[in-house]
């Protein structure tokens, strides 16, 4: 489980204090808990695989054809 609540291990989570962080405020129509819109970081880098803010969803998500997983596994 990731610090969103998701099913992945990897990604980045986008907050703010104010609450409108991309990761806030991302659509997440499939309920994958990955936003369905990159997050334009600059103006030539983007977040393809940005985490939402959800609840814990218990349907497991669709495997997207040419998506990559970043799995980090413990130390030891």
């Amino acid at each position: 489980m990731n610090i969103a609540g998701g099913p992945y291990l990897g990604g980045n989570f986008w907050v703010s204090p104010e609450g409108d962080g991309f990761s806030q405020t991302a659509s997440d129509e499939d309920g994958d808990m990955i936003a369905d819109l990159p997050f334009n970081i600059t103006e030539t880098n983007y977040d393809y695989l940005s985490l939402v803010f959800g609840k814990i969803s218990e349907k497991k998500p669709k495997v997207r054809k040419g998506t990559v997983a970043i799995i980090q596994s413990k130390p030891g």
